[in-house]
């Protein structure tokens, strides 16, 4: 190695061997990841009986992993929401279902209770795509949850009122912006 260092050492001579370590300084400094973070714009729908926020939940690296799910109850009688009839919306199409405190890993496709809205009260939840969810043995044991991807991505949910059920889709954003 020290052979080949003094040839091309001799063939290009001081100057040349600055511009070659200036030249890969620089491009590995090129090569460097963007500091990227993600935006959101939640998603809402304002209904004369209900409002329904999904509004995606930035981590401590300013990626989103998961959605607050908001439900206003502007009524006199209880909505249930049906898990079980609930799904995450992805490119246009149901993606499976959602898992969330509570529910154990190896339950997470198994059937959920309904949650109860009551009258004139405020529902909040944080949830998960199960698609997104895994467990991981080991040290660092437990679950955990991907990163929600880009574009336009939502809830399709089922809501029982007055004996009548009603499905909702919401749809949010999320994009990649490049910070300086």
């Amino acid at each position: 190695m020290v052979f080949k260092f003094e040839m091309i050492s001799r063939k290009l001579g001081a100057i040349g061997i600055f511009f070659v370590i200036l030249i890969a300084i620089l491009s590995i400094i090129g090569c460097a990841t963007p500091n990227v973070r993600m935006a959101v714009r939640p998603g809402v729908l304002y209904q004369e009986s209900y409002d329904i926020v999904l509004n995606p939940q930035l981590n401590k690296n300013s990626k989103a992993d998961s959605y607050l799910l908001t439900i206003n109850n502007k009524t006199s009688s209880n909505i249930e929401l049906d898990w079980n009839k609930t799904f995450w919306v992805q490119k246009g199409s149901a993606s499976g279902g959602f898992m969330f405190d509570g529910i154990p890993y190896e339950d997470r496709e198994k059937p959920k209770p309904p949650d109860i809205i009551l009258p004139n009260t405020k529902f909040e939840k944080i949830i998960f795509p199960n698609e997104l969810v895994v467990y991981m043995i080991g040290r660092y044991r437990g679950f955990f949850h991907g990163l929600l991807p880009a574009g336009r991505n939502g809830i399709y949910l089922t809501l029982k009122m007055d004996g009548k059920e009603i499905n909702e889709k919401v749809v949010c954003r999320i994009s990649h912006e490049r910070s300086e």
